[in-house]
């Protein structure tokens, strides 16, 4: 009888120390853990006077390594091609990770810079001899759950930062809280 009791009052306790581990763990899950639905970030990929541009796409993807969305739309003009990005996730991290150090690396052939503007943290890719790269805004200071990115192709990276600008970053931000 005895016995019985207290494998009962141990079973609560261990209900009990369940439960706090269970509320305590839930305070610890990342910020992107309630993510937007890519539709929700489609919305914000705006038309571009003068450019041409598709419908914008995107998905919503879960995996052992974690869950992404992704919102996309690809633009056209005069033989210059913009793809205008949203990444909620992981993947924001691996795409700001080479930004977050601060460096600036130019050489002949390339230039890889950070820099902030209007609050925000960019970071610029830029390659000298095919006039290609992306500039990437990091969304969230407090964290890297999310980035904007604009990859280009036929422009130098001031007319690319440009036309970032167009873009709400702000209302991006607010998006993926």
């Amino acid at each position: 009888m005895k016995s019985e009791r207290l494998g009962v009052i141990t079973m609560k306790r261990h209900a009990a120390a369940l439960w706090i581990i269970i509320v305590f763990l839930s305070f610890l899950v990342p910020a992107y853990a309630q993510m937007p639905g890519y539709a929700e970030l489609t919305k914000l990929l705006i038309d571009l006077d003068g450019w041409e541009a598709e419908e914008a796409t995107g998905m919503n993807m879960s995996g052992p390594m974690g869950d992404m969305v992704d919102a996309v739309r690809e633009y056209e003009k005069d033989g210059q091609t913009i793809s205008a990005q949203i990444i909620v996730g992981g993947a924001a991290q691996g795409t700001w990770a080479p930004f977050s150090t601060g460096y600036t690396i130019e050489t002949p052939e390339v230039l890889a810079k950070s820099l902030e503007e209007s609050g925000y943290h960019i970071g610029i890719n830029h390659d000298k001899q095919e006039n290609t790269g992306g500039v990437v805004v990091l969304l969230n200071t407090k964290s890297t759950t999310g980035v904007f990115v604009l990859s280009y192709e036929k422009m130098d990276y001031q007319e690319a930062l440009n036309l970032a600008k167009k873009f709400s970053w702000s209302a991006m931000e607010q998006a993926i809280e």
